[in-house]
């Protein structure tokens, strides 16, 4: 403002209209961007590198190149299987990388989630439901009781740490769950429970943390994995894997989420944003030019695929194929399909 005032002062006009704050305020904000502006200069500046958002038949591709046909004998296999579920989390409940990964450098904050941050509520028909936490608490449950947990876990609370919302403090996210309320979300709580009992994951470790057979020190998934995996699902599609990178799953959720009118709040709250950050309008919005949010919102805001899962249809779960989910009044619940709307259009 003090080169303003000299400009205009070396022309002969009066400048002491700008010696107020009240001025100087009002200049700012008439020169500040609306949210429509922000989002045009994000395209047209940030287009040569922005990413595009993940879609369910990249999710699916990275499953079955990660996961399906895959062992726990074999340090590939299992580096495979840790690279899924850090993918599928993130594009399931937005978290951001950072929460997904091993922290980068020895002085990056570490916000990862570690294995007992995820708790278990499981039902075996005699006791009443009750939570336990993941790592050795889990196996000790399952085995010992001889339970198949597809049946006997019913959901997990999964807890973030972040310090995006309040900058000066390190705080905890609300719980995100993971339940069986859709076939694919059924599906990759099976994932996550194999996870915990077959890779050796300890409690405070990274959850993607694997261990070899008798090895005393774990590897665990790093942001650089997840860009991996998510290119070469691109690239099996014959999408430019250029175009994706770890950031690509948060863009994938805000656009699932946004397409589903999950409400602001909601969206900001799961997503980890401070209350009225302009963050997913301004930037992650612009994704949605794409059309391939491939997932839709279920009953709490939880990512689900349209149709079908991740892999092959179970009978326990075949009563969801045909449903698709809408938002009513706010909350978004599952829609019996009308298979016959189809063939009433055709007779129109």
């Amino acid at each position: 403002m003090s080169g303003v005032a000299f400009c205009l002062g070396t022309q002969g006009y009066d400048t002491s209209f700008l010696q107020s704050s009240v001025t100087i305020k009002r200049a700012l904000r008439a020169f500040r961007r609306t949210p429509a502006e922000s989002r045009v200069h994000n395209i047209e500046v940030k287009a040569p590198n922005e990413r595009d958002p993940a879609s369910m038949d990249i999710m699916r591709e990275i499953r079955r190149t990660c996961w399906e046909n895959r062992t726990w004998a074999t340090r590939k296999d299992m580096d495979a299987r840790g690279m899924w579920i850090s993918v599928a989390l993130g594009y399931d409940t937005g978290s951001r990388v950072s929460n997904l990964a091993r922290p980068d450098g020895t002085n990056a904050e570490d916000h990862s989630l570690r294995t007992c941050d995820i708790t278990f509520e499981i039902a075996d028909h005699i006791r009443a439901p009750f939570m336990v936490r993941g790592g050795e608490a889990l196996r000790l449950e399952i085995v010992s009781g001889h339970l198949d947990y597809s049946v006997a876990v019913t959901k997990a609370s999964i807890t973030l740490m972040s310090s995006k919302v309040v900058k000066s403090l390190k705080s905890q996210m609300v719980p995100k769950i993971l339940a069986r309320r859709s076939l694919a979300e059924s599906q990759l709580l099976d994932d996550l429970i194999q996870w915990v009992l077959y890779s050796g994951t300890k409690d405070d470790d990274y959850l993607c943390t694997r261990y070899l057979g008798k090895e005393l020190k774990g590897r665990s998934t790093t942001k650089k994995d997840i860009s991996t995996a998510l290119k070469r699902g691109a690239e099996a599609l014959g999408l430019d894997p250029k175009k994706y990178s770890s950031k690509s799953l948060r863009g994938g959720f805000t656009t699932a989420a946004k397409g589903a009118a999950m409400p602001e709040e909601e969206l900001l709250m799961r997503g980890g944003w401070a209350p009225g950050s302009k963050v997913p309008d301004v930037f992650y919005n612009t994704y949605s030019r794409n059309g391939r949010g491939g997932m839709a919102i279920a009953q709490d805001g939880r990512l689900e695929e349209r149709n079908t899962g991740f892999g092959p249809r179970s009978s326990e779960s075949s009563e969801l194929i045909g449903k698709r989910l809408e938002p009513v009044d706010g909350i978004l619940l599952t829609k019996e399909l009308e298979e016959s709307s189809s063939a009433d259009e055709e007779d129109c």
